[in-house]
């Protein structure tokens, strides 16, 4: 495993990952783009007997041709939840923000929600969008990666969303978090 220049681990498509036992893995994805990135470490998981959650904040309503913003999403997720089917991921919600305006959606909103997910679910391992890489220019990731790993941080105090304990989720500590990222493609080229 390679620690980047903040400490962080970094996680590629060709990262080495260390077996753990099997447990619930939570994957929070802005787009379609974690497959390529953390696709093979949540393979591999379900591989070792984990069951796999996947949470796409974004809707991914402008990333297609042809086809109106409703049916762009509507494919996206389609094709989307098809491609989490085939890898072994149990379940998939969309939060069903906008695609390329996460910066205008409140950094509380998609960490409270997350942080619901997170106590609901109980997983072993959190896999997130790495809000500290500097060559990935989607700032969507950022702003999903910044607020799942809020999320991580604050899903372990009671008093941030109480109400959730009174309904029966309970603070949870995640004991592992994986953060992803595209390659630099920069650092391919010859």
């Amino acid at each position: 495993m390679r620690l980047g220049r903040r400490g962080f681990l970094g996680l590629g498509a060709g990262a080495a990952f260390a077996a753990g036992t099997p447990g619930r893995v939570l994957v929070v994805a802005a787009d379609a783009g974690w497959l390529e990135c953390a696709g093979g470490l949540v393979a591999r998981r379900i591989g070792e007997g984990s069951e796999a959650v996947l949470v796409r904040v974004g809707n991914d309503e402008k990333e297609g041709y042809g086809l109106t913003r409703e049916e762009t999403a509507w494919r996206n997720r389609t094709e989307g939840e098809a491609a989490a089917k085939l890898l072994g991921i149990g379940e998939v919600h969309s939060l069903g923000f906008q695609s390329s305006e996460l910066r205008d959606v409140p950094h509380t909103t998609m960490r409270d929600r997350i942080i619901l997910l997170i106590r609901q679910y109980r997983p072993a391992v959190l896999v997130i969008p790495n809000p500290h890489t500097e060559h990935d220019r989607n700032l969507d990731r950022y702003y999903a990666g910044a607020a799942a790993e809020d999320a991580w941080h604050c899903a372990r105090f009671a008093n941030f969303l109480p109400a959730a304990g009174n309904g029966g989720l309970k603070p949870y500590v995640v004991p592992e978090v994986y953060y992803y990222a595209p390659p630099d493609r920069k650092s391919t080229r010859l």
